[in-house]
């Protein structure tokens, strides 16, 4: 069981798990449609992206994850084949099935986005990462995930883009950056060591918890001041508790919850079921 644990959260499988949560969360809770071929196009997506960082993020993870980045290594030419033809056959699916112009531009950004968040435009110089630029790291996070849950699902099924949608977006956005920036405190000695510029390296543990602090302040003003003007049902406030408990693990790293890839890879298990259990109240109550 211990083996079978390890290989889930060694190989993503948690995330690939939590956006197809997402996805069917938010696909009920806005009635947007989602087409089926989608449940299978974004998991892969997603899968090729955090294969590829496995390759990628080569000094960080020699300090933070010594064991992972080896077993990727041993197995280079595989995860490399699974990535090309992963999304390869991701994006062919996205725009056969779907040949408008701005599918097309959501799907290339969400894609342009996930490969140049580990890999530098310019072969030698991993300074130009997306990672590797302040602040723009963990917009980039928000935004990618955003465009690929959210506005893609949407455009395909024709969906309103109307105020409930940019709400869930604007959660979506805030949750996906506070995730990245607790990941980002975990990471802080790898990230150090490579040159990563990440907020918690830059400006230090106590300023980054005060921003996530902040960052879900405003999430959950945001849904409370919609639920007030009855932009969105009631029980839209049940979306609070979770930019809470980001916030919580966010203040409390290195505290009650001690640093390890094991607190992060739970709080997005904690999303994931979180998700569905979203997903059901909104079959329940609509």
């Amino acid at each position: 069981m211990r083996n079978l644990w390890k290989i889930f959260f060694n190989e993503r499988l948690h995330i690939v798990l939590s956006s197809m949560a997402l996805l069917w969360c938010w696909d009920r809770i806005l009635a947007m449609g989602v087409r089926p071929i989608d449940y299978f196009i974004l998991p892969l997506a997603v899968a090729c992206i955090c294969q590829w960082n496995r390759l990628t993020d080569l000094r960080e993870d020699a300090v933070n994850c010594p064991e992972e980045l080896e077993e990727a290594l041993k197995r280079e030419r595989r995860i490399r084949l699974f990535c090309y033809i992963g999304g390869a056959t991701a994006i062919a699916l996205a725009l056969a099935s779907d040949p408008t112009w701005p599918v097309a531009a959501v799907v290339i950004s969400g894609a342009a986005i996930g490969f140049f968040y580990s890999t530098s435009p310019w072969p030698g110089r991993a300074t130009l990462r997306i990672k590797n630029l302040f602040v723009l790291k963990n917009l980039m996070s928000g935004i990618g995930w955003t465009l690929g849950l959210l506005v893609y699902p949407a455009l395909r099924a024709g969906h309103s883009l109307d105020g409930p949608f940019w709400l869930a977006s604007a959660y979506m956005f805030l949750a996906v950056m506070a995730h990245e920036i607790i990941w980002d405190m975990r990471d802080v000695a790898g990230d150090r060591a490579a040159g990563v510029r990440s907020l918690p390296v830059v400006a230090g543990p106590g300023m980054t918890k005060a921003l996530v602090l902040a960052a879900m302040t405003i999430l959950a003003t945001i849904v409370a001041a919609s639920v007030a003007a009855r932009l969105v049902p009631s029980w839209w406030l049940l979306l609070v508790p979770h930019a809470a408990i980001l916030a919580l693990v966010a203040a409390q790293f290195d505290g009650w919850f001690h640093s390890s890839r094991l607190v992060t890879y739970l709080l997005v298990v904690m999303t994931t079921v979180f998700s569905f259990g979203m997903g059901l109240l909104a079959i329940r109550l609509s």
